[in-house]
């Protein structure tokens, strides 16, 4: 979790409420001995687990895979300066 909180850091959290909400409850970093949860993760998982990886394949929207990639890529891009 930490490295997501400096990547955060380093990019900005303002890009989405999403992110702020799960990495900074209350708008700021939890303490280092307080438990991390990730409701939607932990239901990712467990669909993984339950039904192989097919799910997702099923469940991905013509060009979602495509936009996917070229954000990580932009993202790539900004960091890189």
């Amino acid at each position: 979790m930490l490295r997501s909180i400096n990547l955060a850091q380093r990019i900005g959290v303002s890009h989405s409420k999403a992110f702020q909400a799960l990495y900074l409850p209350g708008g700021k970093p939890p303490q280092a001995d307080q438990p991390f949860r990730n409701p939607a993760l932990a239901r990712t998982l467990v669909a993984l687990a339950r039904d192989g990886g097919q799910i997702f394949i099923e469940a991905l929207e013509p060009g979602l895979v495509a936009a996917t990639s070229q954000v990580l890529q932009d993202q790539a891009d900004r960091l890189k300066g």
